[in-house]
């Protein structure tokens, strides 16, 4: 017999990860999280959309990451409702977990928003094609 599907678990889901005895709780980013976020992830989206266009591994996205060190702060504070000291006193090992399971966690964030990105891309392109041939004609 199956087990009953957890919708919540569908709609948000969260996955636990130990650091220093205590349990922490990374949840997918919610729609409203996901519009307070869009100034803070602007930088880093169209850098992530190259990795994930070429192919690249978890090594790949990670580095964009990296490379956004406060909007990836932040991130982190909203994905865990740790305070900013809680996460800067993180040790290395300790800050890559905890990144690899918030990737984890909000890939399928981040997916949607690449999605849509370049869908706004091609009706950009779409719209510009048709503005050209109006003129033409």
């Amino acid at each position: 017999m199956s087990q009953p599907v957890d919708e919540t678990e569908i709609l948000h889901p969260e996955h636990e990860l130990i650091i220093n005895g205590e349990t922490i709780t990374v949840h997918e980013f919610s729609f409203r999280e996901g519009l307070d976020l869009g100034p803070v992830i602007a930088g880093l989206l169209p850098q992530l959309d190259a990795v994930v266009g070429d192919g690249s591994d978890l090594s790949g996205l990670l580095d964009v990451l990296y490379q956004h060190p406060d909007a990836l702060e932040q991130m982190l504070i909203m994905a865990t409702g740790k305070d900013k000291a809680w996460i800067d006193g993180l040790t290395a090992e300790d800050g890559d977990m905890l990144v690899m399971l918030f990737w984890s966690v909000n890939a399928p964030f981040f997916t949607r928003r690449l999605a849509s990105r370049r869908m706004q891309k091609k009706a950009g392109e779409k719209a510009v094609r048709d503005l050209r041939s109006v003129k033409s004609t």
